[in-house]
């Protein structure tokens, strides 16, 4: 497991670690759980990715049809948020964002304080990781199209 493995080093030697471990993975035919904040790492080494939120996964999938079309709102607003070469700006939420109580989680998505497509179910009844095609999965009761 690497855990944040590139995310105090320089961008020349962030890139030296990560063809590091492409090299290792492709000889030895190994598989690593890579886990990041970093948007632009993540979707330039895996090969499949899970997006958690609140310690639940919420979106789960290939990287390239999680960065191509997102469908859970949360995956949606990570990638909308996190700076990208090319894109102006960083969109981010209109307001300041209101986090559950871990001690005290809500009964139903995580999310649903946030979400603007949260309706009553998504307060009171936990949205369960299905997929929307044979390799791409949302727990989200409203996922994106």
């Amino acid at each position: 497991m690497l855990d944040e493995p590139v995310s105090a080093l320089d961008v020349s030697v962030q890139a030296q670690v990560l063809n590091l471990l492409d090299r290792l993975k492709r000889d030895f035919g190994l598989t690593y759980v890579f886990i990041s904040h970093d948007l632009s790492v993540v979707e330039s080494v895996c090969d499949r990715v899970a997006v958690m939120y609140f310690g639940r996964i919420v979106e789960l999938g290939s990287a390239r049809g999680i960065f191509a079309r997102p469908r859970h709102p949360y995956t949606a607003l990570l990638m909308h948020s996190a700076p990208a070469p090319g894109r102006r700006g960083i969109q981010a939420e209109a307001e300041p964002a209101e986090l559950p109580d871990p001690l005290s989680p809500p009964p139903g998505c995580a999310f649903a304080s946030r979400c603007p497509r949260a309706d009553g179910r998504c307060t009171t009844e936990r949205p369960p990781l299905e997929a929307g095609d044979a390799c791409h999965a949302a727990a989200c009761w409203h996922p994106l199209a």
